[in-house]
């Protein structure tokens, strides 16, 4: 018996090329210089402009292309084609920021569509991408019109050139703007009306919106209880309730790799809180599907080759995105709905030698990021129980298809970026017959109600259920599940260096 379905027709998760750029841009510096060091990525703006480049045709579809990653996983994925696919090479956005936000996708970086209208170029491409199953591309949006005047005030004729752009994806087929910076970046109106457009002109046209920040949140906070808080971030904070609140999806946006999982997720629950749509919580994998929230993947295999913040290993880890994907056509993401956060709250930290991270901001620090110890979605933070010496973060959540989640996810202490040991106990939902269990070296304890006469269990990488015949206990109100850490990676099987994700089925009498 197979417990996953076959696709998630309803998916809007994607597989961003950004990280890979900036990868493939280090190790082609690396192979440059015949270094035996592994190649380490640029800081800043540098950085950004050598990743640019690493976007085109035969990086898409040639030898090992960016194309033809997530083969199990393809039909439930958009291919983000990120900065730098609407640009020739070598224009910078500081010298030249008028190029950006054409939409008209450079015959320079992929000749095959030259000649051809902006909108039969996209389509070209499209079509290519498509047939290797994905669901189609995707396409980064600079905010703002390309041109001389492009930090001039939104206004009329802002309207038209959008428009025109919603109609050439409506020709071709591209479902899915990444809107990132550019001089309307912050401007509540123009990514109100976009929206809106989209809506108007082509409903399946899906306008994903962020507030462009640095990628940590609050570290040199004046008031401790604020600092590492994505709430302690003033205004950032304020505007991403009002754009997020006029988004059909809205992004968590770029994190350190290191310490993604306390930015992020504080980010997502304070996200959550304010967006009547969707949430992506970019690659953070276990903790968009324990949360409801849309993938943003940005490992890939060639991150094995970048020494970059090597403790958190993404490249090594590619099961954990596939699992993801996998669990959500049974727990599709979903909007709206309550969060709710404990009172308690988690801090990590980690110190910056220069070179350690893209981002020049976090050279020669330590930078503290903090985030509730159990966030809950559509339950009680006091239906998870956790008792640790060091306490992971938890992420529950009930789907409204009545599906249960919990992921138990990693902490960064004094630099080390590990799984606590620790013991959950879940209270599941009466209804509930259907449970996702993510990440390691923990014993979960799940409490069914109602009589249970089979177990069965199944690794999200795997196509084959097995029953559980130990670890069930009959209670007073039904029986409890309990899944050793052991037991878990055992069952999940060995994928890679992820951490285990297994799917739980109960058959009651």
């Amino acid at each position: 018996m197979n417990l996953i379905p076959s696709r998630n027709e309803a998916s809007l998760a994607y597989w961003c090329s950004w990280h890979t750029q900036n990868v493939v841009a280090a190790i082609r510096r690396e192979e440059l210089h015949s270094s035996e060091n592994a190649a380490s990525m640029k800081q800043g703006a540098e950085g950004a402009c050598s990743a640019r480049a690493m976007l085109n045709e035969d990086l898409l579809f040639g030898p090992d292309g960016y194309a033809y990653q997530f083969e199990d996983v393809r039909g439930d994925l958009y291919l983000m084609l990120d900065d730098g696919w609407d640009v020739d090479y070598g224009i910078n956005p500081d010298k030249r920021p008028e190029c950006f936000g054409s939409l008209e996708m450079s015959e320079e970086r992929f000749p095959s569509v030259k000649g051809h209208s902006p909108a039969m170029r996209l389509k070209m491409i499209n079509d290519r991408v498509k047939a290797l199953g994905w669901k189609g591309i995707g396409i980064w949006v600079a905010a703002q019109r390309a041109a001389e005047d492009c930090d001039a005030p939104y206004g009329e004729r802002d309207r038209d050139y959008w428009r025109e752009r919603v109609l050439w994806c409506r020709e071709a087929g591209v479902e899915y703007w990444k809107v990132d910076w550019g001089t309307q970046a912050g401007n509540v109106d123009f990514r109100r009306a976009l929206t809106e457009i989209g809506r108007e002109l082509y409903p399946a046209l899906t306008i994903e919106h962020a507030v462009c920040i640095g990628p940590v949140n609050a570290h040199d906070h004046p008031d401790e209880a604020l600092r590492g808080r994505y709430a302690g971030m003033g205004w950032v904070a304020e505007l991403s309730k009002e754009i997020a609140s006029e988004s059909q999806v809205f992004r968590s946006y770029d994190v350190l790799n290191a310490l993604a999982i306390p930015t992020t997720l504080d980010r997502v629950a304070f996200l959550l809180a304010h967006a009547p749509g969707f949430v992506n919580g970019e690659d953070e994998c276990y903790l968009n599907a324990a949360l409801g929230c849309h993938n943003g993947i940005m490992r890939s295999h060639y991150c094995q080759k970048v020494a970059i913040e090597s403790e958190d290993s993404r490249g090594l880890r590619l099961g954990e995105a596939t699992a993801a994907l996998r669990w959500q056509r049974l727990a599709p993401a979903f909007a709206g709905t309550a969060i709710a956060c404990s009172e308690e709250i988690l801090f990590d930290d980690r110190f910056y030698h220069p070179g350690d991270s893209w981002w020049g901001g976090a050279n020669g620090q330590t930078l503290v990021q903090g985030a509730p110890a159990v966030v809950a979605r559509n339950l009680s933070v006091d239906s998870v129980r956790v008792r640790a010496e060091t306490k992971p973060y938890v992420a529950v959540s009930l789907n409204p298809n009545g599906a249960y989640t919990v992921a138990v996810l990693p902490r960064v202490v004094a630099g080390k970026w590990h799984y606590p040991e620790a013991e959950i106990w879940c209270d599941i939902p009466a209804a509930t017959d259907t449970v996702g269990v993510f990440g390691e070296n923990a014993d979960i304890h799940l409490n069914f109600t109602g009589r249970v006469k089979l177990v069965l269990a199944q690794s999200l990488l795997e196509d084959e259920a097995h029953e559980l015949t130990e670890g069930i206990t009959e209670t007073s109100e039904g029986c409890t599940v309990t899944l050793t850490g052991e037991q878990i990676k055992r069952l999940f099987g060995a994928h890679d260096m992820s951490a285990p994700a297994l799917v739980i089925r109960v058959l009651r009498e």
